[in-house]
């Protein structure tokens, strides 16, 4: 009878080391995890602090840039000065090569479009914008204000089918929701560009409708009023 409990409390002793070895296995599997997911954090928001700096850089050499054209007086006859912003934009670039995964690089994807745009350098706007909207893994908002800037180089461009799928992504959307009636809007435009006067007519009553306190409520009424007048 003692041998035989001998026996069952051996057994008992060797099952209870083997849940010891597995249990001390997966917690040190855990403390792994959490040390390589802390070093991962470290590094992505040190590399963002790196970005950051490299694109506040980049936008104090357009500033002097366009510091450069304010202080110089055209006369009455001269054309226009066209500040060049070579410079300041290969600072963006670079900001975007080195630093990819940041919000900084994304920021300095929304600046560059706009140098370009103001050079009418659409298609090249266009590209820079969408690759980086493509390319951001989460939906943030500042993915939100670079869609809606997308669609305005679209409009600007005349690729109006474009720009309307940009800002139906805006629209349909529950996390860009504070930017739906100035989508809707922007919409409704294109539509009337594209001459689809009852698809335009049919958001213009929405937006008037169901954000009648906003900017683009009231915008929606006066577009609607003109539209209806037109018919």
């Amino acid at each position: 009878m003692t041998n035989q409990n001998t026996s069952f409390f051996e057994k008992v002793y060797v099952q209870t080391s083997k849940n010891k070895t597995a249990i001390l296995g997966a917690v040190v599997l855990i403390v792994a995890i959490v040390a390589i997911y802390g070093i991962y954090s470290f590094q992505k928001s040190k590399n963002e602090e790196l970005a950051q700096t490299a694109f506040y850089n980049a936008e104090k050499i357009l500033k002097t840039d366009q510091q450069k054209k304010s202080a110089t007086v055209t006369k009455k006859d001269e054309k226009p000065v066209i500040v060049d912003t070579a410079n300041a934009e290969e600072a963006l670039k670079k900001v975007i090569e080195d630093y990819p995964e940041t919000n900084a690089a994304f920021q300095a994807a929304l600046l560059l479009s706009g140098l370009y745009s103001e050079k009418n350098l659409n298609k090249e706007a266009i590209d820079i914008l969408s690759l980086k909207i493509k390319n951001l893994s989460e939906s943030t908002l500042l993915n939100g204000v670079a869609m809606l800037k997308l669609s305005y180089l679209y409009e600007k461009n005349k690729q109006y089918d474009e720009a309307i799928k940009a800002l139906d992504k805006i629209i349909t959307s529950p996390q860009y929701s504070e930017f739906k009636p100035e989508a809707l809007l922007k919409q409704a435009l294109c539509y009337e560009s594209l001459n689809q006067k009852d698809k335009a007519k049919e958001i213009y009553e929405k937006i008037s409708l169901e954000y009648s306190e906003t900017v683009q409520g009231q915008q929606a009424v006066k577009y609607l009023s003109l539209l209806t007048g037109q018919s």
